[in-house]
């Protein structure tokens, strides 16, 4: 939201603007208003242990042309004050919040009881620092590194900030969780990373141990052969993850990094063991992600951890302060590096603060037909179901379909299945439960033409006869495999989606035919499974169990209560 407040994304200068403010609390102190290209950071107690500031901005949101009926004319304060101190308390290289108790605790310099071990000044000494005495250079370096973030591209401006958050919050959690807060910044990382998926694994980037052991195996095997295992093992995940986080961070390094931004000491990481500490970093990473193994007790201790690297067993292993001054440092080239534009095109309204990207209920689109693709149908199929459903238990009206399938007896016969398939399902379920005066003139004679399609074992057919109240023409077997392919296939683009309450009712029809072929076993097995499915559905569940017990009878048909049975 602050980078929309600038301004770059709008076309004219006809918006709504309000003065706002906000407040921040911080351990640095400046005397002075700090004016930025967003924000103006105002100090108003500079004196105190916690220093006060003043967010003062202008919100502005451009107007709409035409101006439309429901005008939004302010939004995301919050948003824009907490992404202006993420800036700030990179650029400054402070601590800022906008809880004053959580800057004094976060700052302290004695412990608060007898089990507070990880004071944060301890492990990061500039940051955590009681107060830190503002200088010239320092203010207007924020000025500058503010302009450079507010001028990148909106899909570097988003990584950013999600970097920083993540840096912000490992940093104000150091003190309660240090080994979630080394992850976080790792993590930091990887956020900005993860934009870069042109890095390709070499085979020495594998694991030693296992690659030396696969050369031994494989230098017995044809050259060709051995090259395409290898290419087939490169593209692991987690190796091409590892190799994009090295590879990223090693090219936003360089050389000040060793020189004017190295501390004093021998505990410094050097050039030559700047690769091996990250792999440990991103091990010691994985290995609380996955299994919350803690970080290294020589990383916890604060007179070991002082430096940039702890070296142990022959391991360089970096310390928070040195993963720190890591993410510092490539954070700040990554801003620098990247290209920085005065004015954007974007659909900026789609990202402002409480704003939610939510499905359309199928009434508002299943009718449309402008452009229609056979493709479409899997999709319209779906939110036909969806809204039949719907119609059955709540008795509410259908849309009328009849535009849309007068477009489907012209595609059905060009498509291939299962588009076809779909196409046909729709035009036969509408046509059946509408009254005789709304259904499609051509009804018949498309169904008489494509009855034959009706014999396949398909989950849509499978659907259509049991909401038709027919029986399936099946065996027991070959429904089940067909709905076992379906729940494996389902999240596919082709694949239909199949209500709730009509899925629990093609369980407990196979459940049932089972029944009527002796096979015990195989009814308990799918009522159980249709009694788990109909989870949050009570009276259904208390009815199935009460099925499966041997006390009452149950269809697929009357899971759906007997509704089906009326005409819309």
């Amino acid at each position: 939201m602050l980078q929309i407040i600038s301004g770059k994304f709008f076309d004219s200068d006809d918006r709504f603007r309000h003065d706002a403010k906000g407040i921040l609390f911080s351990n640095y102190s400046w005397v002075q208003p700090i004016e930025t290209c967003v924000a103006t950071l105002e100090p108003v107690d500079t004196y105190a242990s916690v220093s006060s500031y003043v967010v003062s901005y202008v919100n502005q949101i451009e107007k709409e042309k035409p101006p439309a009926k429901n005008v939004l004319i302010r939004t995301g304060d919050s948003e824009i004050v907490e992404q202006f101190m993420l800036l700030c308390c990179f650029s400054l290289k402070a601590f800022f919040h906008q809880d004053r108790n959580v800057v004094a605790v976060a700052c302290r310099d004695q412990r608060i009881n007898s089990s507070d071990y990880h004071i944060p000044s301890n492990f990061v000494p500039r940051i955590f620092s009681r107060q830190i005495n503002g200088s010239v250079s320092e203010v207007e370096s924020l000025s500058g590194f503010i302009d450079s973030a507010i001028s990148l591209k909106r899909e570097y401006y988003n990584s950013l900030i999600i970097s920083l958050r993540n840096f912000t919050d490992a940093l104000q959690i150091i003190g309660t969780n240090i080994d979630l807060a080394y992850s976080l910044l790792v993590y930091s990382l990887e956020a900005l990373a993860q934009r870069s998926d042109t890095y390709a694994p070499a085979w020495e980037d594998y694991p030693n141990e296992v690659r030396e052991n696969l050369d031994k195996i494989l230098c017995g095997i044809a050259d060709d052969t051995a090259k395409d295992i290898k290419n087939t093992l490169l593209k692991n995940n987690n190796l091409k993850a590892i190799k994009r986080f090295l590879d990223f961070v090693h090219s936003h390094i360089d050389e000040q990094f060793f020189i004017d931004e190295a501390p004093p000491g021998f505990m410094t990481v050097r050039s030559s063991e700047l690769d091996r500490a990250l792999r440990n970093a991103y091990t010691i990473r994985s290995k609380f992600a996955h299994q919350l193994q803690p970080i290294q007790e020589q990383l916890k201790h604060p007179r070991m951890a002082n430096g940039d690297v702890i070296r142990f067993s022959g391991e360089p292993y970096l310390s928070i302060s040195g993963l720190v001054r890591v993410v510092q440092h490539v954070i700040g080239n990554f801003v620098k590096k990247k290209d920085k534009v005065t004015h954007e095109a974007f659909n900026w309204r789609n990202e402002l603060p409480g704003v939610i990207r939510m499905e359309l209920a199928p009434q508002y689109w299943i009718w449309q037909h402008n452009e229609l693709k056979p493709e479409h149908a899997t999709k319209k199929l779906s939110g036909f179901l969806s809204q039949l459903e719907t119609v059955f238990l709540n008795s509410e009206p259908m849309t009328d379909l009849r535009e849309l399938l007068y477009e489907y007896e012209k595609l059905i016969n060009q498509s291939a299945n299962p588009y076809k398939t779909q196409m046909l399902v729709t035009y036969v379920l509408y046509n059946a439960f509408v009254a005789d005066e709304h259904k499609c003139v051509n009804y018949s004679k498309v169904f008489d033409k494509n009855k034959e399609l009706f014999n396949h074992c398909t989950i849509e057919i499978m659907v259509m006869w049991l909401l038709m109240g027919q029986r399936w023409p099946w065996t027991a077997e070959m429904c089940a495999s067909c709905w076992q392919d379906y729940q494996r296939a389902k999240h596919r683009k082709s694949s239909i989606t199949v209500p709730r309450v009509m899925g629990v009712a093609v369980m407990v029809e196979i459940a049932s035919m089972y029944k009527q072929e002796n096979n015990t076993s195989k009814y308990n097995s799918w009522m159980g499974i249709a009694i788990l499915e109909a989870a949050g559905q009570k009276d259904t569940q208390k009815r199935l169990i009460e099925a499966k017990s041997g006390l009452v009878q149950v269809t697929g048909m009357e899971v759906m209560n007997g509704a089906i049975q009326k005409k819309v």
